[in-house]
């Protein structure tokens, strides 16, 4: 009897693992677009490169992308939680390429370019950015102004010793608003920064058909310090790249990557870990449990075969 509610005991156990394991995957969130099909963003673009070699001069395929006029993504469709788009790079020669993509919000798994910067709707600070990719969350959520009035903006940023990132997002349309990204690098003994910045330059459009309505005002803190929500007027192009191009070339002693990349994983989404701790211990206990009932269960047969033995008495001649 004592065996049989061992045994129903672990049983109970393994099925509670299981259901605390249901029950946060289904109460995992599920993030909704906030851009629809049709909808065009605009960007003006540049990379800012420096470093304290006064004879350096920029890589030639970093001068190149500086010459980006204007940035697009342009939305092609929108099924559920994928978002397709096409990505325009329109260059000041009057030339532009396209590339096509998909972007999916709910894991972050991106095929266009710049993926990243179109995130769901209406995310809330701390909340996971991608909740089944990643554990990125939004490090906070500021006011930002427009002429249509102020809108709340969502914050990620992140910073170590080789590079930082701030992305500024609408939280109503899930699209960044402002980004840019920094690369810290040395050469010979000599510090460069190569920094990419996009700003989105048409939000008269899309703002004006939605509205904010927090007021929270609150500062970006990010590991680096303290970050003020930047100005949305569209910055003058800055031009210390090309600019630098009539210093004496010197780039085979500098290698800044051409495809720059935010950084995605600068937080650790603790209540997952807690939930796997709690099913880990409740499975350990249930399998203790089960094999305790398993030795009670096999110890009687071996003390019937010992006791067996210790009466056979086949082997004595009693004549």
């Amino acid at each position: 009897m004592k065996t049989n509610r061992l045994l129903s005991l672990a049983i109970i156990l393994l099925y509670s693992s299981a259901l605390i394991a249901m029950v946060q995957n289904v109460s995992a969130q599920t993030v909704v677009p906030g851009v629809s099909k049709g909808e065009t963003f605009d960007y003006s673009y540049s990379l800012i490169w420096t470093s304290t070699d006064p004879s350096a001069a920029p890589p030639q395929d970093l001068v190149e992308y500086n010459n980006t006029q204007q940035i697009q993504f342009r939305i092609t469709d929108v099924s559920g939680t994928i978002l397709a788009v096409d990505f325009l790079r329109h260059f000041k020669n009057g030339t532009q390429t396209v590339q096509s993509g998909t972007i999916n919000i709910q894991n972050g798994v991106a095929t266009a370019p710049y993926g990243f910067l179109i995130i769901g709707s209406n995310l809330a600070k701390d909340q996971r950015v991608y909740p089944t990719g990643g554990y990125q969350t939004i490090t906070d959520t500021v006011m930002r102004s427009y002429s249509s009035g102020q809108r709340e903006t969502n914050v990620i940023s992140g910073t170590d010793t080789s590079q930082s990132t701030t992305i500024y997002f609408d939280k109503i349309k899930g699209i960044a608003v402002d980004y840019a990204y920094t690369i810290y690098e040395t050469s010979d003994g000599y510090n460069i920064a190569s920094t990419e910045k996009m700003v989105n330059t048409n939000s008269d459009v899309w703002a004006t058909s939605t509205s904010s309505t927090q007021t929270t005002n609150t500062p970006t803190q990010t590991s680096g310090g303290t970050t003020s929500p930047i100005d949305t007027s569209s910055p003058t192009p800055q031009s210390s790249i090309a600019a630098a191009t009539s210093k004496p070339t010197n780039s085979g002693t500098h290698t800044v990557p051409v495809t720059l990349a935010p950084i995605t994983e600068t937080a650790i989404d603790l209540s997952n870990i807690l939930v796997g701790a709690v099913v880990a211990v409740i499975i350990l206990v249930g399998l203790a449990v089960l094999l305790t009932a398993f030795r009670k269960r096999k110890k009687p047969k071996e003390d019937s075969a010992s006791a067996e033995n210790d009466f056979d008495i086949s082997g004595f001649d009693l004549k």
